[in-house]
């Protein structure tokens, strides 16, 4: 029986993700962030790569994603030759250019400095339609906010149970400090909100994907995006099933994301499998 143990913790070793933790220069908030990087265990610099951000949610950090779906990583990292960057986002930034606090820039370091920053230093395909970003709870809201302000940069979009109206959570995860006082700010609470800015979507918009747990506490707004898209005639996919609002539901629902990401990716560009392309 040892020789087969070993030969099988052999191949966990050769077919584990390659996770490095790096630190981005943010100009805007003058200060390093952290970021976890998983690549396929095969990665070449000889080789380009489509990218997946992953969000994390309110009080989580770049650790998050890894700690609640790693094995959802690994998969796609190694079998659909994807890199995923995992920033950390703040323990309650929503992912904004705070007009209250006008240190919290994280809009502006990801949309503008990470992604460059990936860019320089991981062999990425940098067109748009190799780009894929997604997020859980307040990292759901990012994502969105992000592709949607800036169409430039991502080719599908994503969100897991994701706080999409917030007028409807005043009070709760720290919004205030990121969007003024809803009292006196109401009209920033609406147009800030994902429902609303749906309207902004460009004449190429994303592919959208979004997930909500018909128990979990962003179900009914999540519900409400859905029929507004569907008002719009906004093509998207929705997926709701029993679940409430955690790491658990996270994990399962990013795997049927990353399922619809990969394969959105390749039809936008026409693949074949696997995944990549020559230099």
């Amino acid at each position: 029986m040892k020789p087969l143990f070993a030969f099988l913790f052999a191949f966990a070793l050769c077919f584990g993700v390659k996770l490095e933790t790096i630190t981005v220069k943010s100009a805007a908030m003058n200060k390093e962030i952290s970021v976890n990087i998983a690549l396929p265990y095969n990665y070449s610099p000889d080789k380009r790569y489509p990218v997946v951000y992953l969000l994390h949610g309110y009080d989580g950090d770049y650790t998050s994603w890894v700690g609640m779906a790693r094995d959802a990583i690994e998969y796609s990292a190694n079998y659909r030759q994807m890199i995923f960057v995992m920033p950390d986002g703040g323990f309650n930034s929503w992912y904004i250019d705070s007009a209250v606090d006008p240190k919290v820039r994280y809009e502006t370091f990801i949309a503008k400095e990470l992604v460059k920053a990936i860019d320089d230093r991981y062999s990425t395909l940098k067109q748009r339609e190799s780009r894929a970003i997604t997020g859980y709870g307040m990292g759901g809201y990012g994502a969105f906010n992000l592709a949607i302000r800036n169409p430039q940069l991502f080719g599908v979009v994503g969100s897991i149970s994701g706080a999409v109206d917030l007028p409807s959570i005043a009070g709760n995860w720290d919004l205030e400090k990121r969007f003024g006082t809803f009292r006196s700010n109401v009209v920033r609470w609406e147009t800030s909100s994902i429902i609303n800015m749906i309207t902004e979507l460009s004449k190429n918009p994303p592919k959208i994907i979004f997930d909500s747990g018909s128990e979990g506490i962003f179900y009914a707004d999540n519900l409400e995006l859905h029929n507004r898209l569907l008002k719009r005639k906004v093509p998207h996919t929705y997926i709701s099933r029993e679940g409430q609002h955690t790491p658990h539901y996270a994990n399962l629902a990013l795997r049927f994301q990353l399922l619809f990401i990969a394969g959105e990716i390749n039809a936008l560009r026409q693949w074949s499998e696997p995944l990549i392309e020559e230099r």
